[in-house]
């Protein structure tokens, strides 16, 4: 018997090690079903073309092909499932499992029954040995599987019941009575399964980019939460917590084998606060003991930040460990939180952030654009509110309805209306709600684009700030008048930000390339029109705060935030409007450029010594994406820079 279990990743660049999978690989062989040698694993980007998959997973000759679902994949895994069966004349087993599918199998059973034989529920470990086991014995004879799971009623199984004779060709109708399938509640606790990363069961590609691999760290699952538009909290409300001394053995056996990478894969970590604390003490006693570089992301649980934590953030992150502190707060509208079933203390969480940045620690914030309750000045004063906290990075993400959350079910009642928004994920993404229109949630796609080249991408964040100190007004007010002016005229800035929000629903990954893409072929004109922008602030300023003789400051925060941005040596050769350029050393891919502004000078070189004029000199950076952090993702292939004489 052969199985061959199948993971495409989220991204083009296959990065994180697959946990369900070496989970399942070593219950397995633990259980004494299968040996290693009978287990394949077989990893994809999402890029990937859909005929090399199929192609190498035909080329094994597999009885059994496991497939883990997610949006982003959903549609290849249905597309590869149906080509498999037909190839191997049904005699090839496909099993899906993952969150896409977990919350309403029935559904997804009748649906694509032509392309699955087994769907497996939530965690399912227990699951796939007990089908993996009929599989034997019954010598893969489908028909009598099923009847033998019917039998022992196993939980967290579904699929089509025999209802016809073999040979018939079975028509699903809208009946429950077609699909078998009963809830699982017995899963087999974390505690029980073996370490997830035992390295002789390691797939030979993941031992030989081993440094460079993610590895995702699982210390607990469940969720004590029940939002409404997530699932972790449907799967489980028991959390299976491992100890403190576990998952300590666990990260020091990768550390060990040369991981460098990793990433915490719970719902939030710092529930078990003094298990979690022992933990990141000693991620830090490991780096300075061992003197070797460790990266590490992860989601916290606001309401886990206690001082203690705070303070030991404060250091990993001041390691390099660490690039920020990831926090979601998805709204500041009380009523929507009421609807999302997810209680929130807002002094409390203000307490909390307020240390954060009290300490120095950057974070991050992010936002759901699109819930049920709000509306366009909602989502805006949500917007206001992050942007008075000033986190290191911001975004919004359009509401997804997952199949089976509470808003799927509460769809007629909240007036949820959804598009499903992509040539190649399966993801149903918001249009509009009985309080969120459709024109408004359009409108507020269009400014998120805005503060996604304005602050989260880190583009223009200087100088829009000290345009809203000039101006007495702030960094939100100036971007909305970014939006407003260039949205007007239609001009470059318009075009550039319609890269991103015109892939928000298809792709947002896509959406930064198009939109990286656009901004390097047109950085001459993108610049000039920001240029206009400027005047046109101090022209329209009614208080004339802005003194006409004074702001040229401005104009040079802009070039020296622009030049750091350009990405390869080439672009800057080919810019016009750069006029401070006064050298480029195409041998060593540096620019010099010359520079007056005390204002500036102040804000990057603080320590130097005072200049009439100075010289910068920006040199092209070896990108490398982990660096501070994994979760630094928008800092990796900005240009350094440095005084110079």
């Amino acid at each position: 018997m052969k199985l061959v279990q199948v993971n495409i990743s989220a991204n083009e660049i296959i990065l994180f090690t697959p946990l369900p999978q070496m989970h399942m690989a070593n219950s397995i062989t633990y259980n004494n079903v299968l040996e290693i040698d009978q287990i394949i694993t077989l990893e994809y980007g999402n890029a990937e073309s859909i005929s090399k998959i199929f192609f190498d997973i035909a080329e094994l000759k597999p009885d059994v092909v496991t497939f883990s679902t997610y949006m982003w994949n959903f549609k290849i895994v249905d597309q590869l499932s149906y080509s498999l069966k037909d190839w191997s004349s049904n005699k090839c087993w496909i099993i899906w499992g993952g969150p896409h599918i977990s919350e309403d199998p029935h559904r997804f059973m009748k649906e694509y029954f032509k392309s699955v034989d087994f769907i497996v529920a939530w965690y399912g470990e227990k699951p796939i040995i007990q089908i993996l086991m009929s599989w034997k014995q019954n010598k893969g004879n489908l028909r009598k599987s099923k009847d033998e799971i019917e039998f022992k009623n196993f939980k967290g199984i579904y699929f089509v019941k025999n209802l016809l004779s073999s040979n018939s060709q079975i028509e699903i109708k809208n009946s429950e009575d077609y699909i078998f399938g009963h809830k699982a509640g017995d899963f087999i606790p974390l505690t029980e399964l073996s370490e997830a990363y035992n390295y002789e069961k390691l797939p030979s590609h993941i031992k030989d980019n081993i440094s460079e691999r993610v590895f995702m760290l699982e210390s607990y699952r469940g969720c004590p939460f029940s939002c409404a538009y997530c699932l972790w909290g449907v799967a489980s409300k028991k959390i299976d917590f491992l100890s403190s001394e576990r998952i300590i053995d666990e990260f020091d056996n990768l550390i060990n084998y040369g991981a460098r990478q990793f990433n915490l894969a719970d719902a939030g970590f710092g529930l078990k606060k003094e298990r979690d604390v022992a933990f990141l003490k000693h991620l830090l006693e490991v780096k300075k003991s061992l003197k070797i570089d460790i990266n590490l992301s992860g989601y916290w649980f606001w309401q886990t930040l206690s001082d203690e934590m705070l303070e030991l953030m404060k250091e990993i992150i001041d390691q390099g460990i660490m690039g920020q502190l990831d926090v979601g707060i998805q709204t500041f509208n009380l009523e929507v939180t009421k609807i999302m079933k997810r209680p929130t203390n807002y002094k409390s969480f203000d307490v909390v952030l307020n240390k954060a940045k009290a300490l120095d620690i950057p974070f991050q914030m992010d936002l759901i654009l699109g819930l049920p309750g709000d509306n366009f000045k909602g989502f805006l004063h949500s917007v206001k509110q992050v942007m008075n906290y000033g986190p290191n990075k911001f975004q919004t993400f359009p509401l997804s309805i997952w199949p089976g959350s509470d808003y799927d079910r509460r769809r007629s009642e909240l007036g949820i209306k959804t598009v499903q928004g992509s040539r190649t994920m399966d993801i149903d993404s918001i249009v509009e709600t009985k309080s969120f229109k459709r024109k408004e949630i359009v409108k507020a796609l269009r400014v998120e684009s805005y503060f996604y080249l304005t602050y989260t991408l880190r583009l223009l964040n200087k100088t829009i700030q000290n345009i809203g100190l000039a101006s007495d007004t702030s960094f939100f007010d100036i971007t909305i008048k970014l939006y407003e002016w260039s949205t007007r005229r239609k001009n470059s800035i318009f075009n550039l930000t319609s890269h991103y929000y015109e892939s928000l629903y298809e792709n947002r990954h896509l959406g930064r390339k198009n939109l990286d893409l656009y901004l390097f072929d047109n950085l001459d004109e993108i610049h000039t029109d920001l240029i206009k922008f400027i005047k046109y602030i101090i022209k329209n300023d009614n208080d004339y705060k802005i003194k006409p003789d004074k702001y040229d400051y401005l104009f040079e925060l802009l070039k020296f935030e622009l030049m750091i941005f350009p990405k390869r040596f080439k672009i800057i050769t080919d810019l016009k409007t750069f006029d401070n350029i006064i050298d480029i050393n195409s041998g060593d891919k540096e620019i010099i450029a010359n520079f007056k502004s005390q204002i500036l000078y102040n804000l990057y070189f603080p320590a130097k010594k005072i200049r009439s004029v100075y010289k910068v000199k920006y040199k092209e950076p070896v990108s490398n994406f982990r660096e501070g952090g994994i979760s630094t993702q928008y800092n990796f292939w900005k240009w350094q820079y440095s005084i110079t004489s």
